[in-house]
């Protein structure tokens, strides 16, 4: 059994090729282009690693709703954006540093 696929975009006679290709012009434009380096989530196992703490300390963290994260289908995925604001807010200061 043969079975072809035909993608509607290619025909240039089909009305839904200017849909479909203004709606992936509009996604890749609207896009930044450094987006992924900007927005890296991490795993549990490599924020331990960053934070150089245990991955038990990462869990109680997100169980006493220290740190942010998202959950993606029961996986914890953190922001490094998020975690790097975390530590600027826990950061302390020397005692007559200003």
């Amino acid at each position: 059994m043969d079975v072809r696929v035909i993608w509607p975009a290619g025909d240039p006679g089909n009305p839904l090729t200017s849909v479909i290709t203004a709606l992936y012009c509009s996604l890749t434009i609207s896009m930044p282009t450094d987006f992924h380096s900007q927005f890296k989530l991490l795993t549990p196992d490599e924020l331990a690693e960053m934070l150089r703490i245990s991955k038990t300390s990462v869990y109680r963290l997100v169980e006493q709703r220290k740190i942010p994260f998202y959950r993606l289908r029961g996986n914890l995925r953190f922001e490094q954006k998020d975690i790097m604001d975390f530590l600027r807010q826990n950061r302390v200061e020397p005692a007559g540093f200003k």
